[in-house]
């Protein structure tokens, strides 16, 4: 089980998906996925299929993504709330279509960008508007290590 956090006490629902159950925390209109699952996965053997699925059964809408990264910037310091307005991935091709030749380009709408940047300037959040997000490969499914 993970450490305790601020969403202990969101009341917590488990959604049943064609691709495995997830755990959702629900509170005022709001809902929080650990998508490392219950028992924190690793990165390469997250349920993304499963994830969104509960997500989009619920009726989300708008999904904001929260990852521990590092930047090449050296004016990013970390703890910086960075909005991105591109993506590039050279090892993926994202997609939920397992059966036709369709791919997702993952995207910030512009008005969420404008709502999270408002947001953590209100808050006092150190933010940084713009900028390429990288995913790298990380961890192979097949590796002995």
């Amino acid at each position: 089980m993970l450490t305790s956090s601020v969403f202990d006490a969101w009341k917590a629902t488990a959604v049943s998906t064609p691709y495995g159950k997830v755990l959702l925390k629900k509170t005022r209109g709001y809902v929080f996925l650990q998508r490392h699952g219950e028992r924190g996965v690793p990165p390469h053997k997250i349920n993304h299929l499963a994830n969104i699925w509960a997500l989009k059964s619920i009726g989300v809408s708008s999904v904001v993504a929260i990852n521990s990264v590092g930047s090449l910037k050296p004016d990013l310091k970390p703890g910086t709330f960075m909005i991105p307005d591109d993506f590039f991935s050279p090892c993926a091709a994202p997609t939920f279509f397992e059966e036709e030749m369709r791919f997702t380009v993952p995207a910030m709408h512009e008005s969420l960008a404008q709502d999270l940047l408002r947001v953590c300037r209100s808050l006092g959040v150190s933010v940084s508007f713009g900028g390429t997000y990288v995913q790298t490969s990380g961890s192979s499914a097949n590796s002995e290590t």
